[in-house]
């Protein structure tokens, strides 16, 4: 298992990626970029994007307390 690593992009939200494949849950990421594709552009360039199809979410400013 990976260790988070918080890394912040100023002026922008917090996203849930879900990652899926045909077998089942492959994965998910919490991060902080400037919408949706931007989202998942930045979970592949970290490196904790595992492929597979995705789904995703903005994160209500007033629910981040709660992941």
């Amino acid at each position: 298992m990976r260790k988070a690593v918080p890394i912040t992009a100023p002026g922008s939200g917090w996203s849930f990626i879900s990652f899926a494949s045909e077998t089942g849950f492959l994965g998910g990421a919490v991060v902080q970029a400037n919408g949706v594709r931007a989202a998942l552009r930045r979970a592949i360039k970290l490196g904790i994007a595992p492929g597979g199809e995705v789904i995703c979410f903005p994160i209500p400013s007033a629910h981040l307390a709660d992941v």
